[in-house]
Parts: C-alpha cells; structure tokens; sequence
C-alpha cells in the first residue's frame, strides 16, 4: 500500500488519479469472487497479513506513511470529474461514505455550521420528520424511499445542488461473524441506499412504525469517502459499543469490558474465540486456510477483515458508478482544519459562511 494509493489513485494524464482499492494483490474477498477471481496465494495472504497482523508497529508506520499532505489541487481523487448524469434535475446526492466511527458526525456538522445549509441521511430513524403525517421528509420529491433531510431548519436550508448524505453501506456490523459482514459488490452498494424509515401515522400497525427503505440509485452523483486510522477506528467502535450498553445500564458487560485497553483486549479475545464466529470462518469459501492460520494471532481479527473489506468494496463501488470522489482522512481535521474544510465545501459546491466550524477533539490514538 503505498502514499498515492492510500490516496485513491494513480497518476493519470492532466493530473487525474484512477482509484485504486485498498487492497492487497489477490487478497480475497466476495467481490473478486463474483468478479471470477482466484483464491488468495499464499504470498497474497502474508502481504495483507503484514498490514493487518504482523505488528502494531508495522502497521501504525505504513498508516502514517498513508497521510502525507494533500497534493495541490487534489479536489477530487478519483478519475472522473464529471457527474454521471450532468443533465441530472433537481438534488443530487453525494454520499458521505465511511466505515462507522470514522468522523461522520463530526463531518457532517462541519458542513451544517460551515455553510449553513443543512445535509441528508440514508437512515430515516436519524432524519427530519414531518409532524403532522410522522414520515421522514425525503430529499427528493420523486424519491420518497429517501434519502431523508437531517439538520434541516429555517436556519439550515437545503442546497440547490449537491446535498452531503450519510451512509455506512453493508459489512460494518460489530460482534457479528462473517456469514452477517460478508459481502459482494452487488450487496454493499445496495446496502449503501437502504436504511430503515419512519411509516406515516396511518399505516402502522400493531406498533410497527419503521419500513425498509432503498432509494434509486441515479441520484447518486458525488462521493466523499472518509477514512481512519484503522487501529483508532476499531478501538472507537468498541467504545461506541462500551457507551451503548451504559446507556442501557447493561452491567454485565460493562464489568467485562471496562472502558480501558484491558477491557478492549478482553473484547477482542471473547470475539476471536467465539465458537460461533470460529465455525462460520472455518466454513467460509472467502476465509482461506492460510488466513485462519494468520488471524491467531491478531486481536478483534474480524474487526480488521470487515475494515479492509469495507474501504476495498467502497473504492469499487465509486469506480463502477463512475463518481467523481472526494477522498477525505479523518487526521486531516486536526493538521489542516481550514485547507479540509475549504476541500469539503469545494467539492459540495458550498461557499463557508461565517467561518464556522465545530471544535475537532481528536480522541485518543491507540
């Protein structure tokens, strides 16, 4: 994995860049599969082993060999700079991809309080409600199955043109095996338009208020694919997990797992031997032998296989669309909040009003 291709492309003609995935040379996984790729070498398997095994050290080093600065001019990172369908009316969605705890929230407000417009979701259950009928108000007229408006107001009103729109697509579950993260191209795109909604006031019945919702995709026109330090996003998903189940005051397993690298080791360990999860990666055409004998030895191992999956499924399904795409590094708030942000409402087509933006606590990096 090298700078440029953690950056989502190699250098084209009239400095263009094609995306490359984050992947490693025959690594495999379902896409490649439903592509007619062959099984992973054993040489394939060590390379990916390396990023994602053979040391905390090693890997931490190639990540921040990843983030070099931004080249100038670099606004989109992919090589296609015009939309799919220019002549496209009305809203055009651009999505907000990443991978769950990778600084959506913090990324969508940047975007509300920066340009005071507001932005949109996949997921209804988070969007903006209309009170009077109890359904999500969509984006779109002529698309009611979403995606939805999100931090809309008299204050925050929609964008003319490109509206920034949230989504986690598919493979992103936690404490879960492989036979729920798993996915083929086809699976995770679609699970990149499908979220829950609320049903209207009169449809519901015997306290069902939510549906399954899958907007077209032609609306979809622009991308912004955010990414993390792998090791900070995973232990972040574990804290997501920790706050969650306080929430619910769940004591068993906040004495388990405390908020503390000890309760993340014991984490990792109850997941990497859990029976379940074991049997389904044993019996797994994706899983080969080679890489169950790897993931001995590399703690929350599922964690680091869905991470890899995601961004490798997420850099194909831009490609295949063909949307020009904005690839964006969660670091980058905290080195260059000011040249990020410009980037950001550059590529939204969005001017920066008042030269508002939230405060960037970066957390912990482990």
């Amino acid at each position: 994995l090298t700078a440029d291709a953690s950056r989502g492309g190699r250098r084209r003609g009239n400095d263009q860049y094609a995306p490359v995935p984050l992947s490693f040379d025959g690594f495999d996984n379902p896409a490649a599969a439903q592509r007619g790729g062959a099984a992973a070498s054993p040489r394939a398997v060590c390379v990916a082993a390396l990023f994602v095994a053979v040391t905390i050290w090693a890997c931490a080093a190639l990540y921040s060999a990843a983030v070099s600065p931004h080249r100038p001019g670099d606004v989109s990172s992919s090589a296609f700079t015009a939309d799919p369908d220019p002549s496209m009316t009305g809203r055009r969605v651009v999505w907000l991809m990443s991978f769950p705890n990778s600084g959506t929230s913090y990324t969508g407000k940047v975007v509300r309080m920066s340009s005071h417009m507001s932005t949109a979701t996949t997921y209804g259950l988070e969007g903006a409600v209309n009170n009077q009928t109890g359904e999500n108000i969509p984006l779109r007229e002529d698309s009611t199955e979403g995606p939805f408006l999100s931090g809309y107001s008299n204050d925050h009103p929609v964008a003319p043109k490109y509206v920034q729109t949230k989504t986690h697509c598919g493979g992103r579950c936690c404490r879960c095996g492989p036979d729920k993260y798993l996915e083929t191209l086809d699976s995770f795109e679609k699970q990149c338009r499908t979220g829950k909604s609320y049903l209207p006031k009169e449809d519901r019945k015997d306290s069902k208020k939510t549906k399954s919702s899958t907007y077209r995709r032609d609306i979809v026109q622009r991308a912004i694919h955010l990414v993390r330090d792998p090791f900070d996003n995973i232990v972040s998903r574990f804290h997501l997990e920790f706050h969650s189940f306080a929430s619910k005051n769940k004591t068993d397993f906040l004495e388990r797992y405390p908020n503390s690298p000890e309760g993340f080791a014991a984490f990792c360990k109850d997941m990497d031997e859990n029976k379940d999860f074991s049997a389904q990666e044993s019996k797994s055409r994706f899983i080969t032998e080679d890489l169950l004998e790897l993931f001995k030895d590399v703690p929350c191992h599922g964690e680091f296989y869905k991470y890899i999956q995601w961004h490798n499924l997420a850099f194909e399904t831009t490609d295949r669309m063909r949307l020009p795409t904005l690839l964006l590094h969660y670091e980058d708030y905290d080195t260059d909040l000011k040249g990020t942000v410009n980037r950001l409402l550059s590529f939204l087509e969005l001017s920066w009003v008042g030269r508002n933006t939230p405060d960037f606590v970066k957390g912990k990096t482990y």
